[in-house]
């Protein structure tokens, strides 16, 4: 299936079909001649990967180590940003903070939080241990970055934004 963005102009002939003002052939072909004579009309939603996010910031300047970065496309079934963290990275040392790089409609959401903040606030987020004994913390953040699944702080993570960037 198709993932795609509509503007309110295929919005509208939608709600003119419903009302019985058009057949379903002719709002198709509405919609089809506006997308011809405007490409932001009709537009595919895409999943990025990390390697694409890591080469674009790169693009722009931007240097993060790999281990440093957390990366996530919007979730299609429930509209949230799901980031797992090994624990393990809280003492690791090579990390100052942790990138936090969240992409949804073309746009990418840096949020650079210390790895000091995650040590002090461990006990508002969501722990969990899976079968190879690995501790993670899981982030769940609404498209407004607050934590839905911190053990019911729902913590704003807003003043960790640093960036955002039209890919």
């Amino acid at each position: 299936m198709l993932d795609i963005e509509i503007s309110d102009e295929v919005f509208k002939l939608l709600a003119e079909h419903r009302q019985g003002f058009e057949t379903p052939n002719e709002v198709i072909q509405r919609i089809l001649s506006l997308s011809l004579g405007n490409p932001t009309v009709i537009k595919t939603k895409k999943n990025r990967t990390k390697k694409e996010v890591i080469s674009f910031l790169s693009d722009k300047g931007l240097s993060y180590e790999n281990s440093c970065l957390h990366f996530s496309n919007i979730n299609k079934a429930k509209p949230v940003f799901w980031v797992d963290i090994p624990t393990s990275k809280f003492d690791y040392g090579k990390c100052k903070e942790l990138i936090l790089a969240l992409h949804y409609q073309e746009k990418i959401y840096l949020l650079e939080v210390p790895i000091a903040f995650f040590k002090e606030n461990i006990d508002i987020f969501y722990k969990r241990t899976q079968q190879n004994g690995t501790d993670y913390i899981t982030l769940e953040l609404n498209q407004e970055f607050k934590d839905i699944k911190s053990q019911g702080s729902n913590y704003d993570f807003t003043e960790f934004l640093k960036a955002r960037y039209e890919f």
